[in-house]
């Protein structure tokens, strides 16, 4: 049976004239009748009694002319729906991102983007930049917000400068300094993010490559609590500058080895194997025009920072 035979039926139901239907769906009255045949040989059932002139639908056309409406009612919005997703107005977006990039980047975006695209329907997730690319290429999320890894499937728009930040307690011995070498850490007790964390990784690779084995009081999955931490005088912490500070931004300095900052550029990322939507182009674009210009960690001038994620995977995997 095909879907042209429910609009059939229901056009003929709703003129009680095959001529009528016929001229309404521009089909000749004889090929209108001889597709209904076809349907109700299909359905086993008659649809209309035939008297003399008129047409009277049956108990079973009654029955069935609710369900045909039914189906063609889902099929024209299955059409538009379609239509509006090959434009980018519709869809639903599985985005990834860390605590801090919700927190710093996508929530402040997110209110802005909905009013714009308020039929893309968006569901965050909350992970380790890490592990957001293994999700990424699991198909578990259509997009994230991270690092691009070294070595990876995965295609990516950059979208600001990260650095990493040694946030100091009140008459540390770096108060004032325009950055800080990782060396000079070494003797410092250290507030470090888990290592699923990019800038973790990045911070243990340049410590290897520095030869240097920091003191750790605390591996932790929120820079928050690392932040309070700081403030009641228990060490540095290391966080991403995307971080909202709360009040220790003169006690923030970014960290470096030898003439280099540290950090890497926080990209959109997705798997090209995978389609890319409509409604994908479309928030990847207004995320990447929303942070050209206005970004978390904008404040630290981070334009000289070249070292590259892939340099401190390699070195951290070794």
């Amino acid at each position: 049976m095909k879907l042209s035979h429910f609009r059939y039926f229901a056009a003929v139901a709703e003129e009680m004239s095959f001529s009528r239907a016929g001229e309404r769906l521009r089909i000749s009255q004889s090929a209108l009748s001889r597709q209904v045949q076809l349907m109700e040989e299909d359905l086993g059932v008659l649809l209309f009694d035939r008297i003399g002139r008129r047409i009277e639908l049956t108990a079973a056309g009654r029955d069935l002319l609710s369900r045909s409406k039914a189906i063609l009612n889902d099929v024209d919005a299955l059409g538009l729906r379609a239509k509006a997703l090959a434009k980018g107005s519709r869809g639903v977006l599985r985005i990834g991102a860390t605590p801090q990039t919700m927190e710093s980047v996508v929530a402040r975006f997110l209110a802005k983007f909905r009013q714009r695209s308020p039929d893309i329907e968006i569901k965050l997730v909350e992970d380790g930049s890490a592990r957001l690319s293994q999700r990424l290429e699991s198909g578990d999320l259509e997009l994230a917000i991270a690092g691009l890894p070294s070595n990876s499937a995965l295609e990516g728009r950059p979208l600001l400068p990260l650095g990493l930040l040694a946030v100091v307690p009140t008459g540390s011995r770096f108060a004032g300094c325009s950055r800080v070498e990782i060396r000079d850490l070494a003797s410092e007790t250290m507030l470090l993010l888990k290592p699923q964390f990019m800038t973790r990784r990045i911070f243990d690779g340049v410590c290897q490559v520095a030869n240097i084995n920091p003191h750790i009081l605390i591996e932790s999955d929120s820079p928050h609590c690392l932040l309070a931490l700081v403030r009641s005088q228990q060490g540095i912490a290391v966080v991403p500058s995307t971080v909202l500070l709360g009040g220790l931004e003169d006690s923030a300095i970014p960290i470096c080895h030898g003439d280099r900052l540290l950090g890497f550029n926080m990209s959109v990322l997705w798997d090209p194997r995978r389609s890319v939507s409509p409604a994908m182009n479309v928030f990847i674009e207004e995320l990447c025009a929303a942070t050209r210009s206005d970004y978390p960690g904008s404040s630290f001038k981070l334009p000289d920072m070249d070292m590259t994620v892939s340099r401190f995977d390699q070195t951290a995997a070794r």
